[in-house]
């Protein structure tokens, strides 16, 4: 991921970003990736970081998006049918 190696070459001291992870199950899911610099006598000699489950969240935008695109859909349709 790209967050984690801006944080690795120094680019910067903390990202976060949205990733799709696999589970031991085989399941896949999403997760808020947060990552931090441990930086020790002014060099860099780890990452730490934590991964939560925001699959929820991410499903109901989802359905959202499928909701905001069928109501615009319908109200194309309802102009056009206006217009004729």
């Amino acid at each position: 991921q790209e967050v984690c190696a801006a944080v690795l070459d120094g680019r910067q001291e903390e990202g976060r970003t949205e990733v799709r992870v696999i589970t031991n199950h085989g399941a896949a899911c999403w997760a808020d990736l947060r990552v931090h610099a441990l930086p020790q006598d002014g060099r860099l000699v780890g990452m730490a970081g934590t991964l939560t489950d925001i699959t929820a969240r991410r499903l109901v935008q989802q359905e959202l998006e499928r909701a905001r695109q069928a109501a615009e859909q319908a109200s194309t349709a309802k102009t056009e049918f206006l217009r004729s």
